[in-house]
């Protein structure tokens, strides 16, 4: 009788634990199929306006472009997963760093099975340095880096583009497992 027990007790375990193997090995395979793709990038502060331009150029002191760049989660698996962590950092075509993120994901991202409506929102301050390096703007003697920003701003305004592509580049980490998909999407700006 006891040895009738604890084979039944060892045959549950077993099975038990194979099933979980298999979740958890699955819900990997799923997550490596999630695509990320840059959905849109924005101005962080709102540039409709002359007013708005010489609002933001008040902060040109610290010689930087506040941007906004939404990166969409795409989930075609049955499996639901959370981001735990994600980080995204800017570069020119020639791998020259622009800007770091500067904004961390403040709760967890629930992603729906076979969704694509999961948008993170990624905060950046790009510098005039930067940007001189991008070929945005070019740097002419005597011009300081507010009349360079003057002149990014109406042209924003006028085309709703900064004039240039950039590479973002990162990583999101998803559930506990710490797998990591990687960020590689270019952008115009």
């Amino acid at each position: 009788m006891k040895r009738t027990i604890i084979i039944f007790a060892i045959a549950a375990l077993l099975i038990t634990g194979i099933y979980f193997a298999s979740v958890y090995f699955r819900k990997i395979k799923d997550a490596q199929k999630l695509n990320i793709a840059l959905h849109k990038f924005t101005i962080a502060k709102p540039l409709n306006s002359i007013t708005d331009l010489v609002v933001l150029l008040q902060d040109a002191a610290s010689f930087s472009l506040p941007v906004k760049i939404d990166l969409r989660l795409e989930n075609f698996t049955p499996s639901k997963f959370t981001v735990n962590q994600i980080y995204a950092e800017i570069y020119t075509k020639n791998n020259i760093l622009l800007a770091k993120q500067t904004n961390t994901l403040s709760e967890k991202l629930i992603v729906k099975p076979n969704n694509t409506d999961n948008i993170l929102s990624l905060n950046f301050d790009l510098s005039v340095h930067g940007l001189i390096n991008l070929g945005i703007i070019k740097q002419t003697a005597g011009y300081t880096p507010a009349q360079m920003l003057w002149e990014l701003g109406e042209k924003y305004i006028t085309t709703g583009k900064l004039g240039g592509k950039v590479i973002v580049k990162g990583f999101v980490y998803v559930e506990n497992i710490k797998i990591a998909i990687p960020i590689n999407e270019t952008i115009e700006i």
